[in-house]
């Protein structure tokens, strides 16, 4: 009912409806179907609901790397019993004393049986220090080698002797307690803070047994007689060396020489007899081979000169006998005195650049009074033939004949009988010998 501001009532009848019906449940079975289950307990089947597979997705971007992880680097464990770990990354963890208490001493074991008699010993009768090595020998007559005592250098410091040079530099040489055991020497290119440049005169002179020499590239020069007489076989020069003074004469194994470019000056009798020697090359760089250089090389056959030598010092190639072919180079101004005497060379051709041929420089024989008998060139052609005098040790002056083929004849280059000589030039007899001059 209602009641109105004025008072009246007005009976509107029962406006109540009857129970409404809900959803008690609702579910989708394994068919797909949609169930739904209401409150009266009824049930409605709506229906497949779900639908068929989707495709496959597009795969997802890769994930960031993950951290390295931490392994154990090294462990240690002191004598005292401390146990340390370092790991990878650096860090380091101290784990204890992993020590344990002394153990308590054990029984004392049965008493063994009396051993047989042992057989004779044998004791030290001697040891030496043999090029670095440690040799026993032993009352019983054996002997053992130890080894050596420390590296290369070391042995070859302890051989070595220095002695400071006006420019503050070192030259080296044997020590003379190691000359007669060296065997294999080791220069080195400094010596308490100072470089070593040069190799002593008779510095190494007959190291009967030194057989390899390995030289820093400090050195410089090489002093007369340095190797004479040693065992070396093969020598390899260092591209600083600029001039060997004698050096290798003697040396009747050396076998091969190995130039480097640098190298200025040869003379001193280098590498005077030799005789190992069978095959040259010289570098571009040398400019002088001067006095015996090559002097009694009597198995050298062939050698490649400089292309930029200028001079052949006096009996540079005397004693040459197996040296039958030579190409003098278009640089080269003068050949010294008995040059190419008894050569086995028969041809020469002298380049128009040459102005001075010294007194005997083609002369028969080693100056030891058996020209007759020995090799010489027989005839030298000259490349520019104008200019020339022939001068006789008095000091006339004739001008050269030359024969039909362009040549000077071997007893042309040689004076009759009765010529004065000179028995003091370059020290020696120069046995009826002509000097050469350009004008």
């Amino acid at each position: 009912s209602v009641t109105l501001t004025s008072g009246t009532v007005l009976n509107l009848g029962n406006i109540k409806g009857a129970d409404g019906l809900g959803i008690s449940s609702s579910q989708i079975n394994s068919d797909g179907e949609l169930v739904f289950t209401y409150t009266d307990g009824t049930v409605q089947n709506l229906g497949v609901v779900v639908g068929t597979n989707g495709t496959n997705g597009i795969n997802g971007t890769n994930g960031t790397n993950g951290t390295d992880g931490v392994g154990i680097q090294s462990v240690t464990l002191t004598s005292e019993g401390d146990l340390s770990i370092t790991l990878t990354n650096g860090t380091t963890n101290a784990l204890g004393n992993v020590k344990g208490p002394k153990g308590d001493k054990g029984d004392a074991g049965e008493k063994g049986d009396k051993g047989e008699p042992g057989a004779t010993g044998r004791g030290i009768a001697d040891m030496a220090l043999v090029n670095g090595e440690i040799i026993v020998y032993y009352s019983d007559g054996t002997n053992q080698n130890l080894g050596t005592v420390g590296g290369t250098t070391v042995d070859s410091l302890q051989m070595l002797k220095f002695t400071r040079l006006d420019d503050g530099t070192l030259e080296v040489a044997i020590n003379d307690d190691y000359k007669t055991v060296a065997e294999n020497i080791v220069i080195p290119s400094t010596y308490n803070g100072r470089q070593v440049t040069q190799i002593a005169a008779s510095g190494f002179k007959d190291c009967t047994y030194l057989t390899n020499v390995s030289m820093p590239n400090t050195i410089v020069k090489i002093e007369e007689s340095a190797f004479r007489n040693t065992g070396i076989e093969e020598i390899n020069l260092p591209e600083s060396l600029k001039e060997i003074n004698g050096g290798f004469l003697g040396c009747t194994t050396l076998k091969t020489v190995n130039f480097n470019d640098g190298l200025t000056t040869i003379t001193g009798g280098a590498f005077v007899n030799c005789t190992g020697l069978q095959n040259l090359n010289i570098p571009d760089t040398v400019k002088t081979i001067g006095y015996r250089s090559f002097e009694g090389c009597s198995n050298l056959k062939t050698i490649s000169l400089s292309s930029e030598l200028t001079e052949i010092g006096a009996q540079a190639f005397s004693g040459c006998t197996s040296l039958t072919g030579l190409t003098l180079p278009n640089k080269l101004q003068s050949i010294g005195s008995g040059a190419f005497g008894n050569v086995g060379i028969k041809n020469i051709t002298i380049p128009s650049s040459v102005t001075y041929i010294d007194y005997g420089a083609f002369l028969r024989g080693e100056f030891d009074n058996k020209p007759s008998t020995a090799k010489y060139i027989e005839k030298v052609y000259f490349e520019d033939k104008a200019g020339w005098k022939r001068i006789t040790h008095s000091g006339s002056q004739s001008n050269i004949t030359f024969s039909n083929d362009g040549a000077v004849n071997a007893g042309y280059l040689e004076a009759k009988s009765g010529e004065p000589v000179n028995p003091e030039s370059a020290g020696i007899i120069l046995y009826y010998a002509f000097a050469f001059r350009k004008y």
